[in-house]
């Protein structure tokens, strides 16, 4: 957009290594405690502080009327900031490799302002998601496939999202209703949709969903508190069978 104001991404590398200040079972509960990240950013970064996904890219953003009181924008402001501050603080105990950035975008009626966090196992796997995200924003499409990949996300779901040949489960017309009854009640009382990362390809959503169930097991035996919260926060998902 040429009304659009992007900030100059502030990367920079954590690259102190220190001993663990606590056990991984207290560290996987300060994950599930966070009150900023979203569920599914949860799920995530327990997958990488686990080293069972190689890296993971959350975000916040507030989203605010041009019109508004410059009290109000800047008390959203001061939120986002504490909010990100408290991710960071995270990741520092969780001696997680990260980059953070901020970018601004202006629309025709509001103003959105994003925190954004590139968060990997080590520094390579941490350059090589932050190189394939500087590329796109540059308008390389073809990083599209580099960041999904980077991710740890299956290559034909990756490939299916791209090409736009994707199975969206929670589509009330071509979802999951297309399937045999029998196999849509099998699937919804695993629960294994719950624990999605990705969106599943139309060719392969069988194959790809074993990688969401073996997440969905290390999340059940890893992290409990969490396994529950995301199984109480979904169950409308059955209405949506």
């Amino acid at each position: 957009m040429d009304n659009s104001e992007k900030f100059e991404p502030e990367f920079e590398p954590k690259l102190e290594i220190k001993e663990k200040s606590t056990e991984e079972k207290e560290e996987i509960e300060m994950i599930a405690a966070n009150s900023s990240l979203s569920l599914q950013d949860k799920i995530e970064l327990v997958l990488v502080y686990l080293r069972e996904k190689p890296a993971s890219w959350p975000g916040l953003e507030v989203r605010f009327y041009k019109t508004g009181s410059e009290k109000e924008k800047q008390k959203e402001l001061e939120k986002l900031n504490q909010e990100g501050e408290e991710i960071l603080k995270l990741l520092e105990i969780l001696d997680l490799p990260h980059y953070t950035y901020k970018d601004k975008e202006e629309e025709e009626k509001t103003i959105r302002v994003g925190y954004h966090f590139i968060i990997a196992q080590d520094l390579e796997k941490l350059n090589q998601l932050k190189k394939a995200i500087e590329g796109f924003k540059e308008g390389d499409l073809t990083k599209e496939k580099d960041i999904g990949l980077a991710l740890g996300y299956p290559e034909s779901a990756v490939e299916g999202f791209i090409k736009k040949e994707t199975f969206d489960v929670f589509d009330k017309a071509e979802g999951l209703r297309r399937l045999p009854k029998e196999k849509r009640e099998k699937l919804k009382k695993e629960g294994v949709f719950k624990f999605l990362t990705f969106t599943p390809s139309e060719d392969s959503w069988e194959e790809e969903l074993e990688l969401v169930r073996r997440y969905q097991k290390i999340i059940q035996e890893k992290a409990p508190r969490m396994y529950d919260e995301v199984i109480k926060s979904t169950r409308d998902f059955e209405k949506r069978f």
